[in-house]
């Protein structure tokens, strides 16, 4: 493989699919009651995404070498990814919380005051 197409499926894996996943729980959160319980959940990754994005960007494992991932039925696939998805966000969310309960780990790390 050449350079080129390993930076692409290492930012297309990473960074395209959580951008993704990003803009449709901003689109969601439009459509949704403010009171409501995916609003409210909206509402703390918002409040959280520099966080969740430092975790993902130093924690989230390399896939390459998983090209058998791409013969799996398109839907198997989206339904194993969603599930990834939120799995990942929520060990970040528990990270995050940890980590808030230091003021200087806070205000360092994740750029709270």
């Amino acid at each position: 493989r050449t350079r080129f197409e390993n930076l692409l499926n290492g930012f297309v894996l990473r960074y395209l699919g959580l951008f993704i996943i990003v803009m449709f729980l901003y689109e969601l959160a439009k459509l949704i009651n403010v009171k409501g319980r995916v609003a409210i959940f909206v509402g703390i990754i918002a409040e959280n995404s520099f966080g969740i994005y430092l975790l993902q960007y130093f924690f989230l494992p390399d896939f390459r070498g998983y090209e058998w991932v791409l013969t799996i039925d398109p839907f198997t696939l989206f339904i194993i990814c969603v599930i990834f998805t939120l799995i990942c966000t929520t060990v970040c969310l528990v990270v995050i919380s940890i980590l808030s309960k230091s003021a200087i780990l806070c205000r360092y790390v994740l750029g709270k005051r």
